[in-house]
């Protein structure tokens, strides 16, 4: 049966201070269960992981990648004080350290390492997620919400330490004016169905290590077969069967239409460009021209700004290797990658049927 509102429980404190673990020790703990971080993942609502990636992770058969985010984590992480301090300072709620990874007493799968506790002036108690973000993601941040995966990873924590009542602190840059807080209750719709996706993958996937069918953003999916797979040239050619051979003759013939469609577009961009030539002469060096629309609301704005900058060519990066060869081989890297694609190919004639003919 899934949890129902109000039930009264208290969590269960699994390890008291997460800071005495390795990086490994905590990796391995995160292991034993769905964390407040992978909700989002079972969801199919995260921006950088499929289910599939999480199923890996938790058997410990993850790829070993570098991390492409690791400096924005490590930020994040190293500001989590501050953001705290800051929020204290503007909301007068206290904050609670805690380092505990706390287990949910009805569902063991689900555990929680939170940034902060909240004590609030009637001595309850509520939850504090400290956030990192740059200017051009606030947009994730408008009408008084969060991005999404948030919110998921919000309902996990509530659920797990059994608070209604948590806030999202977002710092986005170098002063405490650059501040954003988020009230979020709980929502137990939200919440059981949250419940029943993780049970599902915990009990179906990875207690079972069957590996759980793609879903979600293809990109992503795609981006993590690339993290997998690196290619072996020697092995051997796979077999496909007739409805996945379906599916790539369906793909050669989008292609075929997307191609069809790129030549129109091409053909205006070249209609885009004709108007924009005389004009752009016209202008000369000045950056701006106008015309009054007439209606007393709008006018016509075009603008020719100077932007600047630095690139590379193929020949000086000849020249780096040629004359500063330490300098490259320590600052650059060749970057292996694997390309898929689709053609219909005629067969080769076997040689018994050419040999055949040849004797005729």
């Amino acid at each position: 049966s899934i949890l129902m509102p109000k039930l009264d429980y208290s969590p269960i404190i699994l390890i008291q201070d997460t800071t005495k673990l390795t990086r490994e020790e905590w990796l391995e703990a995160r292991r034993q269960g769905i964390g407040g971080s992978d909700a989002a993942i079972v969801m199919e609502e995260s921006p950088w992981k499929t289910k599939a990636d999480l199923y890996l992770d938790k058997l410990g058969l993850a790829p070993d990648t570098d991390d492409e985010n690791w400096v924005q984590k490590e930020i994040g992480k190293l500001l989590e004080p501050l953001i705290a301090r800051i929020f204290e300072k503007k909301t007068g709620f206290h904050i609670v350290d805690t380092h505990a990874m706390y287990q949910h007493p009805i569902y063991p799968f689900m555990i929680a390492d939170i940034d902060y506790l909240i004590q609030f002036d009637d001595g309850t108690y509520g939850i504090l997620e400290c956030k990192h973000t740059e200017r051009y993601n606030l947009g994730e941040w408008e009408n008084d919400s969060q991005p999404y995966h948030y919110t998921l990873q919000g309902a996990h924590y509530m659920s797990v330490l059994n608070l209604d009542k948590l806030y999202f602190a977002c710092l986005y840059g170098n002063s405490e004016n650059d501040f954003l807080r988020r009230y979020m209750e709980r929502d137990y719709e939200l919440e059981q169905q949250l419940i029943l996706e993780e049970l599902d993958f915990w009990q179906n996937y990875v207690q079972k290590k069957t590996a759980p069918p793609f879903g979600g953003k293809t990109d992503l999916a795609l981006a993590s077969l690339r993290r997998r797979y690196r290619g072996n040239a020697d092995a051997d050619a796979i077999k496909l069967t007739q409805p996945e051979a379906q599916m790539l003759l369906e793909a050669l013939e989008l292609k075929k239409q997307k191609s069809e469609l790129e030549k129109q577009v091409k053909t205006l961009d070249e209609r885009i460009k004709h108007c924009y030539v005389p004009i752009m002469d016209r202008m000369g060096d000045s950056c701006k021209a106008v015309y009054d629309m007439g209606d007393g609301k709008q006018e016509l704005v075009a603008t020719w700004n100077p932007y600047s900058r630095k690139t590379v060519t193929a020949d000086n990066i000849e020249k780096l290797q040629l004359h500063y060869p330490s300098i490259y081989k320590k600052y650059v890297t060749d970057s292996a990658y694997r390309r898929f694609d689709v053609k219909l190919k005629t067969k080769p004639k076997a040689k018994g049927a050419q040999q055949g003919k040849t004797a005729a």
